[in-house]
């Protein structure tokens, strides 16, 4: 692939507030960063695994070249802890899978509290979390809004892709078929999401590398949405994680456009810290989890074997030559598409149910 060189987010220690704890610990570790454009410059939130294995989120302003701009480092789960009174010590406690989106002229920042039960309530899947973001200092300025489904959760909840309209916030839940959701009520506390657009995908790259799903919010590009994503197939007994990417239209149905038929190849840093793996059933991870558009340039942000963080520059003129599979669903697909849709909110419905039922038998 005719890339640029990819620039390794090392040391850490750069990244984050100089009063972290553990900072210069070899076993600190920062990886898959979400970042989005602030003029020339980027704003970055990343997830940070501490050394003794906490699990966090900082975040920074970096210039054109992807250096740190000195001061603006800034611990953003130490700042939403004390937002989040009522929450389960679990949610208060560990903070992943961050992505930073650009909704409605702000910065809106989304992670999961991993899969659990909380304290005092029942809740048999992880929890999503929203919040608004300052532009400049990345700080947290609005409340910490939890994000459901209207229809009942599955587990576990992730990958949840927001993205811009002029309708107002929507969200790819899934990605084959593309099923996209809107915001039906918002309070200082939760957003309720509907899902209201369901639309045929037809590639047959998840017959051999995985179904699609999220990894970084999509962007608008010539008159298209762009969203890479990521999956997971399973080689030699581990679970091997590959980018991806796809187009769809970018007002309802949203339909899907095209799709590439294999994974998009990334580069892999020459040296990667010699860590113990967070995953004992994964492989090679190559995980995109932020996207922007420059020039002749898409800006890739992602995450190496859950190890280390990585932003390169490819050649759009590369991305357009490997979307080489043209959606052209016929109307009876698209009918099947929307007839599953009933059936899904049943399913999720009915195994939330199922779980509080285990749930409350083990107490």
């Amino acid at each position: 692939m005719n890339t640029a060189p990819v620039h390794v987010m090392l040391p850490v220690e750069d990244y984050l507030p100089a009063d972290y704890e553990g900072l210069r610990d070899p076993a600190m570790r920062l990886f898959n960063p979400s970042i989005q454009p602030l003029g020339e410059s980027y704003a970055a939130v990343y997830r940070v695994v501490t050394p003794g294995n906490d699990r966090r989120i900082a975040g920074c302003r970096l210039g054109p070249d992807f250096v740190p701009i000195p001061g603006s480092q800034v611990d953003i789960s130490g700042l939403l802890a004390p937002l989040m009174a009522g929450r389960s010590e679990r949610s208060r406690g560990w903070f992943a899978d961050p992505r930073i989106f650009a909704l409605g002229g702000t910065f809106q920042m989304s992670w999961n509290d991993g899969f659990h039960y909380g304290a005092g309530d029942i809740s048999p899947f992880n929890n999503q979390y929203l919040v608004e973001l300052d532009r400049e200092t990345l700080r947290p300025v609005g409340p910490v809004r939890a994000m459901v489904r209207d229809d009942g959760q599955s587990r576990p909840e992730k990958n949840w892709m927001l993205f811009d309209t002029p309708q107002g916030w929507r969200c790819v839940y899934e990605i084959g078929p593309h099923r996209v959701m809107e915001p039906v009520e918002k309070t200082d506390k939760t957003i309720v999401w509907r899902e209201t657009r369901v639309a045929p995908n037809l590639s047959p790259y998840g017959e051999t590398f995985g179904e699609f799903r999220g990894g970084a919010g999509p962007v608008e590009h010539g008159g298209a949405m762009y969203h890479f994503a990521h999956s997971a197939y399973a080689r030699e007994g581990l679970r091997h994680y590959v980018a991806n990417v796809y187009t769809f239209v970018p007002h309802a149905p949203y339909a899907v456009k095209r799709t590439v038929a294999e994974p998009f190849d990334l580069p892999r840093p020459d040296a990667i810290p010699d860590l113990e793996t967070l995953n004992d059933k994964a492989g090679e991870v190559l995980y995109v989890t932020g996207a922007v558009s420059r020039g002749k340039d898409w800006v890739l942000a992602y995450g190496v074997d859950d190890k280390i963080g990585c932003i390169v520059r490819v050649p759009k003129e590369e991305v357009e030559r490997r979307l080489t599979f043209r959606n052209n669903p016929s109307a009876w697909s698209a009918l099947i598409a929307q007839a599953k849709l009933p059936v899904r909110r049943y399913l999720n419905r009915r195994k939330a149910a199922e779980a509080r039922r285990e749930h409350a038998a083990g107490d």
